[in-house]
């Protein structure tokens, strides 16, 4: 080996020393139990939509002759060409 190869690899040793020495040291935190609570009441359950609605809403033509929107007429202004 020579002379200046030996002198770079020592270089490369003591630069990793000082590296290793200058890393702040880690600490692994240590686990606290923590108590489980159970849930003192059931949480409601969110029902879930069904189309019975819709049908039933869609095909009762009272309900949507209440509901229905009239349409306006457009004015002579807005009628015709260009």
């Amino acid at each position: 080996m020579s002379f200046l190869r030996s002198i770079g690899m020592l270089f490369v040793a003591i630069a990793a020393l000082a590296l290793v020495a200058c890393a702040s040291p880690t600490t692994v935190p240590t686990p606290t139990a923590t108590p489980i609570t159970k849930p003192t009441a059931a949480p409601s359950p969110t029902p879930i939509p069904t189309s019975d609605g819709c049908i039933k809403c869609h095909s009762d033509k009272e309900t949507l002759k209440k509901l229905a929107i009239n349409k306006v007429e457009k004015s002579a202004e807005t009628q015709g060409e260009g």
